[in-house]
């Protein structure tokens, strides 16, 4: 049996159609996404098969918790390479002030704490993106607040959450890009500082983690 749902990626349309999985797990999945459920008509779909003998889907695996992993890849990778040439896109997580819409990116490689902090502070602040924020010619932002991949303690395999799940803070009115923090983690215990960043040093690094650059038209003057 074949079940399905629509998301609404970065603005493209993206229809999900599971095969093999059981009702409960689907809704369980389709839930993961509700913040980014489909507002207008699919552009394209993206198969998913679960189950030892699912191997022509687009994503395929043993379980929910396996699907759901490669499932939020996709969905991403999808999403990005169809705005390339008009979002400027960040790695980035996104908190926005529910007051007054202002935008903080967090701007880091994988590994550097973005979705902790997402997890974190979007509790209180409200949750953009926990990995792409995207920016409109004007400055304005593309909300884009999926499900987040939590490190699981003594386990491999990350676990989804959607932000419901966590209480993450809903954005509900519209966004503008105000303030950029380039995030260095250390593994040492360290005290938290902030410190200003030259512009030189913070356009090499911003650069470093910015995706589809090249395919953006006049990509350093939006930058």
């Amino acid at each position: 049996m074949t079940q399905g749902f629509d998301v609404e990626a970065l603005g493209v349309g993206l229809r999900i159609e599971v095969a093999g999985m059981s009702r409960a797990d689907f809704r369980r999945l389709r839930a993961q996404w509700r913040r980014v459920s489909g507002a207008s008509a699919p552009s394209a779909t993206i198969s998913v098969g679960v189950g030892a003998d699912a191997t022509d889907a687009d994503v395929v695996g043993l379980d929910v918790d396996d699907v759901s992993v490669t499932l939020r890849q996709t969905i991403n990778l999808r999403a990005i390479e169809r705005r390339r040439q008009d979002l400027l896109m960040l790695h980035a997580a996104g908190l926005a002030d529910p007051a007054t819409g202002d935008v903080i990116a967090l701007i880091g490689p994988s590994g550097a704490g973005k979705t902790t902090a997402a997890s974190s502070l979007g509790t209180v602040l409200g949750y953009v993106s926990d990995e792409t924020v995207a920016v409109h010619a004007g400055g304005g932002v593309h909300p884009f607040p999926k499900p987040l991949a939590l490190k699981q303690r003594d386990a491999v395999r990350k676990r989804i959450v959607g932000p419901d799940d966590l209480g993450l803070e809903e954005v509900r009115r519209p966004l503008r890009l105000s303030r950029l923090a380039l995030l260095d983690r250390r593994d040492e215990c360290v005290t938290p500082t902030v410190a200003t960043v030259g512009l030189e040093e913070a356009l090499g690094r911003i650069i470093e983690q910015t995706s589809y650059l090249g395919s953006l038209p006049g990509a350093l003057q939006r930058l």
